[in-house]
């Protein structure tokens, strides 16, 4: 059993380390401390918290844990970039989860992963997430460029090849679509058989009144002389 002291439990970063540890069957949280919050308990705070007593941090037991996590970000110099660094590990989660072919690299390349990657080491003990998750990226992120193609690779060839969709080209506008009409087939007795034939709509060009009526003209003189 691991002793444990939380600097800063009613922070976000604290109310997190206090929700993994309560699932490690090998943590016991000692203390817990708040400068603001003190005398009260932490359940106070978070109903779903143990009802552990919130302490200043001049008055927190050292001698009595094993490990003391710091999470007063706003109290630490440089507070900026602690927390930038924090909310870069915390955004990566998702990414760890997702693993997919076109990310693992990118990932592995970024300056915070191994801090990312120990982080979710730790959420994989207390059964976050699955192990097989944590060992999948221990063993890529340690492997060279070869094996890290042959893992890709093989992660591909699991999800397959997406499928292309042929789109087929329709015809231009104003062009009549023509179709060949069938001949009919020869009989056994040499006569033609009639065969079912496909018609399709053509287009008819709508006719000129103008030409239509002097045609008409024309016809009726003839036809008078």
């Amino acid at each position: 059993m691991v002793n444990i002291g939380i600097f800063g439990a009613t922070g976000y970063t604290g109310w997190e380390l206090v929700q993994i540890l309560q699932r490690h069957a090998e943590a016991n949280i000692t203390f817990v401390t708040s400068e603001s919050s003190a005398g009260k308990t932490l359940r106070h705070i978070f109903p779903q918290a143990p009802a552990l007593e919130l302490i200043k941090a001049q008055d927190a037991p050292l001698e009595a844990v094993d490990v003391v996590f710091e999470s007063r970000i706003g109290d630490v110099s440089g507070r900026g970039k602690l927390g930038a660094d924090m909310r870069e590990i915390w955004t990566m989660q998702p990414r760890f989860e997702k693993r997919t072919p076109a990310s693992a690299l990118s990932l592995v390349s970024q300056p915070r992963f191994r801090a990312g990657f120990d982080f979710l080491r730790l959420r994989a003990n207390v059964g976050e997430v699955d192990s097989e998750l944590a060992t999948w990226w221990e063993t890529f992120s340690l492997a060279d460029e070869d094996v890290r193609n042959d893992i890709l690779e093989a992660m591909r060839s699991q999800k397959g090849v997406p499928r292309k969709r042929v789109v087929k080209a329709s015809a231009a506008p104003g062009v009549d679509d023509v179709t060949d009409e069938a001949e009919p087939l020869p009989s056994s007795d040499g006569d033609a058989q009639d065969a079912p034939r496909k018609r399709r709509r053509r287009r008819r060009k709508p006719n000129d009144g103008g030409v239509s009526g002097a045609d008409n003209g024309r016809a009726d003189s003839d036809a008078a002389e």
